[in-house]
């Protein structure tokens, strides 16, 4: 029987992990755990604000890891990763897989990312990654990994929690050999979660408004993890804003702001131009809002559960600066079929809100954040009693 689960992620707890892990489930239940922060490992010195509890173990070496992995007791502890399988964490994965620990994934947070297609697109992809050595060599060393995985060096997990029919993706490399071969649980995504709890909230606001699902783009902090080159902020929000007041003039709602949750930059300067900004309010200001207006915020699924319109938005700088998110938004666009709009452009005779396309959104609600099977049940509660079957 499981009696601690260890978690494992590359970045430092925060109470959103906590509740999105079902921390609080566990101790209700008995179970001990543990937070194994491996944010020194991979990212020395990135993070400065961090949570402080006597169930997170800073670690800061693989020797460290490696010592603690051979301390616990493997029969009855659960190893449950953050981490998405690379080559870069294939030092991890070999241990956890060295020591027969049993662990677990939850794949949720899929996203419909655009592959190519047609034999042109895909030899120019391949022309490029011969030419670009970062890109040779990043594939070159997850082939490696995948090859480990396949077999059964790094052994595939345990127990996978899935949320939707695309989830298992999250993995990473290899997730197909999970798919074969790991028990597969099936619950909701964080936002079908979110978007049930909140059914009988109450609206926020008084008069007609749509809501900006922000994704923080020029300040992200994962941008910088990863080292993406970024848009310039000015710029950025100067269009934003141009845009707010079309829509505002146009359409006669209030523009109102649902910040990304690490925006801390918005709790120290107006970028809005005066508008109202809530933090962790994008479900509830989903459900009561006329349209959405978004770029590929996983916040999306709030529109797409509650059947909103979508106004999709790119831009040139987005195009220049970050490519890959720039045909991302296209593709995410294409998949809810909403109406996507440059706002470099001469927008105001392009804003009209099209009906939301109820098949596509049925179709990416079963994709992506829940099943038939799971959507009616509370994912936290199918979490603990798998754990405790265990």
């Amino acid at each position: 029987m499981i009696n601690k689960v260890v978690y494992i992620g590359y970045q430092p707890l925060t109470e959103k992990v906590k509740e999105d892990f079902y921390f609080k489930n566990l101790k209700e239940k008995g179970i001990k755990i543990e937070y194994w922060d491996l944010s020194e490992v991979y990212f020395k010195d990135l993070f400065n604000d961090q949570l402080e509890d006597d169930f997170i173990v800073k670690i800061n070496s693989f020797s460290i890891l490696e010592d603690l992995i051979k301390q616990q007791d493997k029969l009855n502890t659960l190893f449950l990763s953050n981490i998405t399988f690379e080559y870069r964490v294939l030092t991890l994965y070999r241990l956890l897989s060295k020591y027969k620990c049993k662990t677990s994934f939850f794949a949720r947070g899929a996203l419909p990312f655009a592959t190519s297609t047609s034999h042109v697109e895909n030899f120019i992809f391949k022309l490029k990654k011969a030419f670009d050595l970062n890109l040779l060599f990043g594939y070159v060393k997850n082939k490696y990994a995948y090859f480990l995985k396949k077999k059964g060096i790094v052994k595939p997990y345990s127990l996978v929690f899935r949320a939707g029919e695309k989830g298992i993706q999250t993995i990473g490399v290899g997730s197909d050999i999970e798919n074969e071969k790991s028990k597969i649980i099936d619950v909701n995504s964080f936002d079908y979660d979110k978007y049930v709890k909140t059914k009988n909230s109450k609206n926020l606001m008084v008069n007609k408004y749509c809501v900006f699902l922000d994704e923080y783009f020029p300040f992200h902090p994962d941008f910088e993890m990863l080292k993406i080159r970024t848009i310039e902020p000015n710029e950025y929000y100067d269009n934003l804003n141009r845009f707010f007041n079309l829509v505002e003039n146009k359409l006669n709602v209030e523009v109102i702001i649902a910040a990304h949750p690490k925006a801390d930059k918005y709790r120290e300067k107006d970028f809005f131009n005066k508008r109202k900004v809530f933090f962790n309010k994008s479900a509830e200001l989903s459900r009561y809002s006329e349209f959405v207006i978004a770029h590929c915020s996983s916040s999306i699924s709030f529109a797409v559960l509650n059947k909103k319109p979508i106004l999709t938005l790119t831009s040139n700088s987005i195009k220049e600066v970050m490519p890959n998110y720039y045909n991302f938004i296209n593709h995410f666009s294409k998949i809810l079929d909403t109406h996507l709009i440059n706002i470099d452009d001469n927008v105001s005779s392009e804003i009209v809100l099209r009906e939301p396309n109820t098949i596509k959104y049925s179709e990416y609600a079963y994709k992506y954040l829940t099943s038939l099977k799971s959507q009616d049940m509370i994912s936290s509660e199918v979490f603990t009693q798998s754990i405790l079957s265990l």
